[in-house]
């Protein structure tokens, strides 16, 4: 179900982008959400974000993820 029709508005969507931003420390805008409207298309778009960000860190910066 879309997150408007469940009775969501502008205000949730800027706290959920912000917790998003907060637990999973990847950028996202309000263009993500409205080009995911669902919870699992959106919970894809994170993943994807999250891979992103893993394949661009160096090996040291890996290396202190590990310890």
């Amino acid at each position: 179900m879309i997150f408007f029709e469940l009775g969501g508005d502008s205000l949730v969507v800027v706290q959920i982008i912000s917790r998003i931003k907060e637990i999973y420390a990847v950028e996202i805008s309000l263009d993500i959400v409205f080009e995911n409207p669902t919870i699992a298309r959106l919970a894809e778009r994170i993943k994807e974000l999250l891979i992103q960000k893993v394949q661009s860190l160096s090996e040291e910066e890996l290396d202190a993820l590990a310890e």
